[in-house]
């Protein structure tokens, strides 16, 4: 597929941070209203990157692709007739993310081309294709770069613990996002952790203030144009309290009642990446199951 191009006048700096590492200065471009990160190689090198990191979970930008096709790789893999076929020892699944190292890529894409679509999965294989197409659709190229398509930057806050302060980190707001096929997945610990907070990058104080540290001790995220600022954050706070409680509901002896309050949590954050996806409702819900959980385990309520 065709890689949209841009020059540096059509996609602007939107947010830069400068961290003190080696690499320099970390740069968020803005082109067409969304923001982009530098992929650090050229368009020439395009197709033997996408090549590398298409099974590696832990990348940007095929993270939610790579989880279903291995999935279904290792599935079909260990429940066939046929167990003798090779899996490269660079293919594993390690805390909890499958990934791919070396020249297991190429591997992989060789025996591919052994493998048919059946009639039955014709339907399975056209939706694997619209989600790669989605993926290869992050990409941009600014005067001959690569760029793909990323989340704004973000301060991420720990509370005080007792006399020692807390810590202020440099975060993006991938961490309040789910895969919208796994939308009750933890991604990030720091998500998990009540006491953690993210501020946007106009909120420096507040976020420092939270901590109770000076804004001298972390890095500053330089903001050139405010409209890269777009995070709703009362509703990023919602769907991460919502996301707590629907992994508490695991290990919950819960009632009836509550049981169709987790049925209408389910279903809210299951819709949370529609356009018109409203938090109030979330909110609501939020609050029965607070006012209803006396009797539950402490985490839960």
């Amino acid at each position: 597929m065709d890689v949209p191009e841009a020059n540096t006048d059509a996609a602007p700096v939107a947010m830069a941070l400068e961290d003190g590492c080696s690499t320099g200065a970390i740069e968020l471009r803005r082109f067409e209203g969304q923001l982009y990160r530098s992929l650090g190689i050229m368009s020439e090198d395009l197709t033997r990157y996408s090549k590398s990191y298409a099974f590696d979970t832990r990348n940007d930008v095929f993270g939610s692709l790579a989880h279903e096709a291995l999935r279904y790789y290792f599935t079909v893999r260990f429940d066939s007739i046929d167990r003798m076929k090779p899996v490269p020892s660079s293919v594993a699944m390690r805390d909890n993310q499958f990934l791919i190292e070396g020249d297991a890529a190429a591997k992989i894409f060789r025996m591919g081309r052994d493998f048919t679509v059946t009639q039955k999965d014709l339907a399975r294989a056209a939706e694997l294709e619209r989600k790669a197409r989605d993926q290869l659709g992050r990409f941009l190229v600014i005067d001959g770069a690569v760029w793909f398509l990323a989340f704004e930057l973000v301060y991420s806050a720990t509370a005080p613990d007792g006399t020692k302060p807390g810590t202020v980190s440099i975060a993006d707001s991938a961490s309040h996002y789910a895969d919208p096929y796994a939308p009750h997945t933890v991604r990030h610990p720091s998500w998990s952790d009540p006491r953690t907070r993210f501020f946007s990058a106009l909120s420096a104080d507040a976020a420092a203030e939270y901590a109770g540290v000076r804004l001298d001790d972390f890095p500053m995220i330089e903001v050139l144009e405010t409209e890269s600022v777009a995070g709703d954050f009362e509703a990023m706070e919602l769907k991460r309290c919502g996301r707590n409680v629907m992994s508490e509901f695991d290990g919950a002896v819960s009632s009836p009642r509550l049981q169709k309050l987790r049925m209408a949590l389910f279903q809210l954050l299951d819709e949370s990446g529609r356009p018109d996806w409203s938090p109030d409702a979330l909110a609501d819900v939020l609050a029965e199951l607070s006012a209803s959980a006396s009797g539950v385990s402490t985490r839960m309520r």
